[in-house]
């Protein structure tokens, strides 16, 4: 449902997934082959302009769609604009003063729109991002070794979350 809603311009994906995604007019880019790849490679290494994009980024772009929880029944989109987006990794610089030495977890599903903090929190402000696997999330020793080793200076966690974590210090 979510797939075919959002009407996506064109796909990201490798071979190993383009065979689960849904039928779409969309293009498929497939990161994978040796085409894309000599793409890629061929890209300069300096900042897109205006000129590079099919229009001028605006405060109001949007920055990414996601997706309700569904409580009405069907999971509806949601646009957020890049000032939203903007405006959250400022205020929060602002208020930790956060910095290139930072190292960042994203322990939350990039399906929850607070992964958008923890992902471009890190590259924002040009800190390290730690991806918290599947497992190593739901076993509070592991995940409190992987802060330890990594180092790591900013987590957000729920309070029950946090409460895990003390237990197995």
């Amino acid at each position: 449902h979510i797939y075919r809603d959002a009407q996506p311009v064109c796909t990201v994906t490798t071979g190993d997934h383009a065979a689960s995604l849904p039928d779409t007019p969309a293009p498929a880019i497939h990161l994978d082959t040796p085409e894309v790849h000599a793409e890629l490679a061929a890209l300069p290494g300096t900042a897109l302009t205006d000129a590079d994009r099919h229009g001028p980024l605006h405060p109001e772009s949007t920055a990414y769609v996601i997706y309700t929880s569904g409580s009405t029944g069907r999971p509806k989109g949601v646009v957020v604009p890049h000032r939203t987006v903007v405006t959250l990794l400022d205020d929060t610089r602002e208020m930790f003063g956060f910095g290139h030495r930072d190292v960042w977890t994203m322990f939350h599903s990039y399906a929850f729109d607070f992964s958008v903090w923890e992902l471009w929190g890190a590259l924002a402000y040009g800190g390290r991002l730690v991806v918290v696997d599947y497992h190593t999330a739901r076993a509070p020793q592991d995940f409190l070794e992987l802060l330890r080793r990594e180092q790591v200076t900013v987590l957000n966690q729920t309070p029950t979350a946090f409460y895990q974590l003390i237990e197995a210090d």
